[in-house]
């Protein structure tokens, strides 16, 4: 890894952006060649040196958003990915080296900060796709112990029902923090980081006015997070425990791989088992008293982690390509729309463009390529569109308008490209482009 800065400069400066040059070449909107110019820029603004926990470079989202986040590290390593992966490596290999000795990696690392709770374990994933684009074994076989270790933890501490199933422990680990699927939970509390501190040290780390996210009304019910069976993580530990199989044999780990296979499979069987609801045709959360009905693109995450059956697959197409849920003049909404919890306020109803990648590398597994084309093409549009009026990239985005002026308060961070800048990697697929493919 990179120890200093002089390291650094050698290493990556020279040439940061060489391979965007070339995928500049080949797009042909002039708007959107000047949105992925200034997407570079910030990417590389966004790098910071090693510093403190952070021991070789790492990658802040951008913003107010200044430190470095589980699952954004697994998404900015994508888009540095097709523009320079040794960058794609160090941001990986930094964040993994948070973990702590029980195995547990930080959902947020900076030089003097960790925090207590982990989040989307999307590592082993970003990892794997480096791997298959540099076919770099020695990057591998640094970080599989350390992923083996977290996906151990996991099972450990993250399993609390008869049903094999997983759960959060706060809502904050999952990504959509104030989703109303965790509607009536009651948040357990960190180790180690009581309740009353955890939003003063956001608040003074971030300079964030809004309490509000962080004292939401509806997080004060009586519903232990830790009964509910979340569906996302699920779907998260499948493609974590396929990517870490994947490298086992690499590594010629048989029987490592043997093992993360055989518990991938019966992961799935159990998600298919007990959170498909046949009356809705429709995946959701199971919590103590059945189905926790708040349609949600967590169900198409399914098609992600390849959980889905073909008729599970046909069930939820329908429901993505409807106009009065999810598919809007701008999708995909992080509640479906005809839902009476939708609203246009962070995880309640605005679009973000990571979850928009992953359920198009979805739709893509399944074969449902002009329905992957088109979400695609909405999606890029949107983005540079209000790029080209506003001049800023932006954490989400409206689904009705495509725009911010319309969202409820908190409003999203500017200047971020954490994984707006995956619209990178959609019109890299939209051209044919990959660094194989410059000549």
């Amino acid at each position: 890894m990179v120890s200093t800065k002089a390291d650094y400069q050698r290493a990556y400066r020279a040439e940061p952006l060489g391979a965007l040059d070339d995928l500049l070449r080949k797009i042909e909107d002039p708007i959107a060649n000047k949105a992925c110019e200034a997407i570079g820029s910030e990417l590389l603004m966004n790098l910071r040196k090693p510093s403190g926990n952070l021991p070789g470079l790492y990658a802040v989202p951008g913003g107010r958003y200044q430190k470095s986040w589980l699952w954004d590290a697994a998404f900015i390593s994508q888009i540095w990915l097709l523009i320079n992966p040794e960058i794609a490596k160090e941001i990986v290999l930094t964040h993994t080296s948070t973990q702590l000795k029980n195995g547990m990696i930080p959902h947020i690392a900076a030089p003097r900060y960790k925090s207590s709770i982990t989040q989307s374990p999307l590592l082993a994933w970003a990892a794997w796709r480096i791997y298959e684009q540099t076919k770099d074994k020695h990057f591998i076989s640094k970080l599989y112990p350390k992923l083996k270790l977290f996906n151990e933890w996991l099972h450990l501490t993250r399993s609390f029902g008869e049903k094999g199933l997983f759960s959060w422990v706060r809502s904050d680990e999952s990504g959509v923090d104030d989703s109303p699927r965790f509607d009536g939970i009651r948040e357990n509390q960190a180790p180690g980081l009581p309740w009353i501190i955890r939003p003063l040290r956001i608040f003074m780390g971030e300079v964030r006015l809004d309490f509000s996210r962080y004292f939401p009304h509806h997080r004060l019910g009586n519903l232990d997070i830790r009964s509910i069976e979340a569906l996302d993580l699920n779907c998260y530990l499948v493609v974590q425990m396929s990517a870490l199989a994947k490298m086992a044999k690499v590594l010629g780990l048989s029987s490592d791989a043997k093992i993360f296979e055989t518990r991938a499979d019966t992961l799935i069987r159990q998600i298919r088992s007990h959170l498909w609801d046949q009356g809705d045709s429709f995946f959701y959360d199971l919590g103590t008293e059945g189905f926790i009905k708040v349609p949600t693109p967590a169900a198409f995450l399914t098609l992600f982690a390849e959980v889905a059956t073909r008729n599970h697959a046909e069930a939820l197409i329908k429901h993505l390509g409807d106009e009065k849920e999810f598919w809007t003049p701008y999708p995909i909404p992080s509640v479906a729309i005809n839902d009476p919890k939708f609203s246009l306020r962070y995880w309640r109803g605005p679009v973000w463009i990571n979850v928009n990648y992953v359920v198009y590398l979805g739709l893509r597994k399944y074969g449902y390529d002009e329905l992957a084309n088109e979400l695609r093409d909405k999606t890029i549009r949107m983005v540079i569109d209000l790029y080209a009026r506003r001049g800023h990239f932006f954490e989400f985005y409206s689904p009705h308008t495509g725009d911010i002026i319309d969202l409820l308060p908190p409003k999203p961070a500017k200047h971020f490209v954490g994984w707006t800048g995956l619209i990178i990697n959609l019109l890299a697929d939209k051209y044919s482009f990959s660094l194989e493919s410059i000549s």
